[in-house]
């Protein structure tokens, strides 16, 4: 399912408009439980779910579940990245996969019972290659696409300027681009100015402008 990071769905969803969501860092995410989580000693789990997971596959999934049609658009490789093509395809929601000569990581979220809070290990990904990068770039200069929307984090190797070289996609198929990520890649696709919405975190929000923001406490 969608976690706290998915972009707002609500925009997207007129029949008209064809969506394309790119994930270049996907993952095959795995919950499960636990009686208890400690070191040291084996921690047994039961409840296991596959997903899969990484921001923009997380919002075309929304997207499916909620009536629309949308499409994923992401790196993957490895067998890890087969199981992730297979749970989308059971999931009936359209995608391209680009192939890389890495494996799609897999992470973990574990609800321990006896503390009733959740542990969640999210590796940093496989290591890519420029030219896996631009393969992938190209895919979404092939697609026919009204909305775009990036989402996630950056896999290890590709350039800060990914998203903002979506951003220009997007702008030369006259295609409207949404950005939800964070960090280097996100202030990268701002300075682009082809960004016509973001999403960011309270934190990231003030890293940006360089003002300390709170929230306003509920009346």
């Amino acid at each position: 399912m969608p976690n706290d990071r998915s972009i707002g769905i609500v925009p997207l969803m007129s029949k008209s408009n064809q969506i394309v969501t790119l994930t270049p860092n996907p993952a095959l995410d795995c919950s499960c439980e636990a009686e208890s989580v400690v070191p040291i000693h084996k921690v047994r789990t039961f409840n296991e779910v596959y997903a899969a997971g990484g921001g923009g596959i997380n919002v075309a999934r929304a997207i499916h579940q909620l009536g629309g049609e949308a499409t994923a658009l992401y790196l993957a490789g490895g067998a890890t990245g087969v199981f992730l093509d297979e749970l989308l395809d059971a999931d009936g929601v359209s995608r391209k996969s680009v192939a890389i000569s890495g494996n799609t990581r897999i992470s973990h979220n574990v609800f321990e019972r006896k503390g009733k809070v959740d542990y969640r290990f999210v590796p940093d990904g496989p290591l890519v290659t420029k030219a896996e990068c631009n393969s992938l770039l190209k895919a979404l200069a092939e697609l026919d696409a009204d909305i775009i929307v990036g989402s996630g984090s950056l896999p290890r190797g590709a350039d800060d300027d990914f998203f903002a070289r979506a951003a220009d996609v997007a702008k030369q198929k006259g295609a409207s681009f949404y950005l939800d990520t964070s960090g280097a890649a996100l202030r990268a696709a701002l300075a682009c100015g082809g960004v016509a919405l973001v999403k960011p975190s309270l934190g990231e929000l003030s890293s940006i402008t360089h003002k300390k923001l709170e929230t306003r406490a509920e009346q």
